[in-house]
């Protein structure tokens, strides 16, 4: 038996008794602004529902930013564009996708900072293997450039979107912290000029604290090519 059900004259959906679930895409155009229930709810969440951090530990996702041809700095900055660099999150996370500079062989470089302006000194250091399908190698121990949160210091990138760009991970801790430095763990993938493909993996820090706000990609006298992502995401309570 099918019916519908209402709770205090509003209607909530149409029950259907030979299955026991309550269809909610049927509830017309009545709003239920509290729904309190020790029955599980499954199903899909719609795109544009968000999950708060205040539930409790969670990863949540805050932004991504799709670059646009000759855009000449990439930039995440607390509160500016929905970007959330803030306390609310223990840990930030950062996935890289496809970053290209629009001309051959050009660093790509990451800084950190504050609303003061970025950082001038890091300390860090990488593992690297590198591969052109003939010759292979790698090293350990290599320091990276301290001017630089990171950049990649193996070689330049190559131009060749088919080739992928630069793509990777970084796992930032502290970064709105005035207590502790701010780490990152990364792990990263690209394409050079030179034909090789190299892959990193290490750390990096500040060397002061402060409370971080921002997080800057730029490249040599050049800019970027369009359609690259880098996505935000937010670990609470980790």
């Amino acid at each position: 038996m099918s019916g519908t059900l209402q709770v205090g004259g509003i209607t909530l959906g149409t029950h259907n008794s030979g299955t026991g679930k309550v269809d909610i895409t049927n509830a017309g155009t009545a709003t239920v602004a509290t729904l309190n229930t020790t029955s599980i709810a499954s199903g899909t969440l719609g795109s544009s529902v968000v999950v708060p951090a205040s539930i409790g530990s969670s990863m949540v996702h805050l932004k991504t930013l799709t670059t646009s041809a000759g855009d000449t700095e990439i930039l995440l900055e607390n509160g500016v564009n929905g970007v959330v660099l803030d306390s609310t999150y223990t840990i930030h996370v950062l996935h890289l996708s496809g970053i290209v500079p629009t001309t051959d062989s050009k660093q790509i470089y990451i800084q950190v900072g504050s609303s003061t302006g970025y950082d001038a000194g890091y300390r860090g250091g990488y593992s690297v293997w590198y591969n052109n399908g003939s010759s292979v190698g790698g090293s350990a121990g290599s320091s990276l450039n301290s001017s630089y949160f990171w950049n990649s210091q193996p070689n330049a990138l190559h131009n060749a979107k088919a080739n992928a760009g630069l793509t990777g991970t970084f796992i930032f801790h502290n970064f709105a912290s005035a207590t502790y430095a701010i780490n990152a763990y990364f792990d990263t993938i690209f394409y050079g000029s030179n034909g090789y493909f190299y892959g990193m993996v290490g750390q990096s820090t500040t060397v002061n604290q402060y409370v971080g706000t921002r997080i800057k990609f730029t490249t040599n006298s050049d800019s970027f090519a369009s359609g690259a992502k880098i996505s935000l995401y937010g670990i609470k309570d980790a």
